[in-house]
C-alpha cells in the first residue's frame, strides 16, 4: 500500500506537470486515462447524465447534477456511443475511451477559467481514493504510476 502522504504529493506533482498545458488536453490525456484505469468507476453512471435542460432534450440523456456539482458543466463528462449520434454540436471527442469494458466519448467543451480548478480538485480527491481502495492491486498501482510519470505521451 502506498502511504497517503506519498500520494498526495504524487498527484500534486502530475498537477504541477500538467499548469503548461491548457485545461482540454489536461482532460483529454490524464482524466481520461485515469478513468480508463478505473478511477471514479463508481461514478461512471452519473458522469453520463447532464444538469442542462438542452443537453438533456438533444441527447436524450438523463437529467443529473454530477457533472455540474464535481466539473461545472452542464454537459455530460461522458456519453456512449449510442447518444454520441445526438450530439450535433461537437460537444465529446471521437476517440473512444474504454472504461470498465464500456465505451464512451469524453466532454470536448472545456474553458481554461471556468474549469480548470474543479478538474484539478476533482482528481485531487478522486486519484488519492483510487489508491487507498482496497481492491486497487499492487500491479494497477504500479501501472498507473508508470502511466503518471508522463500523461501526455
Amino acid at each position: 500500500m502506498v502511504a497517503q502522504t506519498t500520494i498526495v504529493a504524487l498527484t500534486e506533482k502530475v498537477l504541477a506537470s500538467c499548469k503548461s498545458y491548457k485545461v482540454g488536453k489536461l482532460v483529454n490525456n490524464l482524466l481520461r486515462g485515469l478513468l480508463e484505469r478505473g478511477v471514479a468507476a463508481a461514478d461512471i453512471g452519473s458522469m453520463q447524465k447532464a444538469s442542462g435542460e438542452t443537453p438533456v432534450k438533444t441527447l436524450k440523456i438523463q437529467k443529473g447534477k454530477y457533472c455540474n456539482y464535481h466539473f461545472n458543466i452542464s454537459l455530460p463528462l461522458l456519453i456512449d456511443p449510442e447518444h454520441y449520434q445526438y450530439d450535433d454540436q461537437a460537444n465529446f471527442w471521437n476517440p473512444i475511451s474504454v472504461i470498465d469494458g464500456k465505451e464512451f466519448h469524453l466532454c470536448s467543451k472545456w474553458n481554461e477559467g471556468k474549469h480548470r480548478k474543479s478538474v484539478e480538485n476533482w482528481i485531487r480527491g478522486k486519484l488519492p481514493e483510487w489508491f487507498k481502495n482496497k481492491t486497487t492491486t499492487n500491479e494497477q498501482r504500479e501501472e498507473m504510476k508508470k502511466f503518471l510519470d508522463n500523461p501526455f505521451l
